[in-house]
């Protein structure tokens, strides 16, 4: 980095020698250490993803994934060093090449939503939960959880997101004809 100066007139230069986390920065007459500069630099990278709804792979800094505004599935790997992209589909990622492993790593960590991740107040669903089929509904008192309609049945509350169901399919109301 070379001086700079931000719109609002603050200075930043770097100063002293450089170590494997970066330079040593004075910003504004302050005196900030390579790893704060560092953190600095990692939560801003942060901030701007965020709000350009763009998702950094971890194992390489410069590819980030860019999911499809209508939530299709699709997904925009791109590599930002190489001014490089593909778009790739969730179902079909075959291959562990530059673009399909981070699609993959992209796709671990968003998983696909389940129709029972949206169940309401007053609905019972049949959840497969340990290759055992039971009722349960939206719990009253937990969020985002599900409550057995039989307590004594030997199930439990479970969260709507765990990855212990394995199916699920609303029974009441059925569905509108």
């Amino acid at each position: 980095m070379n001086d700079f100066t931000a719109s609002n007139g603050v200075s930043i230069q770097e100063s002293g020698p450089v170590t494997d986390r970066g330079p040593w920065l004075v910003v504004d007459g302050d005196l900030l250490s390579p790893n704060k500069a560092a953190a600095l630099r990692e939560a801003f990278r942060a901030e701007e993803d965020a709000r350009l709804g763009r998702w950094r792979w971890r194992e390489n800094q410069d590819v980030v994934v860019y999911p499809h505004p209508d939530d299709s599935g699709w997904v925009t790997v791109l590599h930002e060093t190489r001014a490089q992209s593909v778009t790739l589909y969730r179902k079909n990622l075959l291959g562990h090449d530059d673009w399909t492993q981070p699609a993959r790593a992209y796709f671990d960590a968003h998983p696909e939503p389940k129709l029972w991740h949206d169940a309401k107040p007053g609905e019972v669903w049949a959840l497969t939960i340990d290759g055992q089929e039971s009722a349960f509904y939206p719990s009253k008192s937990l969020d985002r959880a599900f409550t057995p309609v039989a307590p004594n049945s030997g199930t439990m509350a479970v969260q709507m997101d765990s990855p212990l169901i394995t199916a699920g399919r609303r029974i009441y109301p059925g569905a509108s004809s």
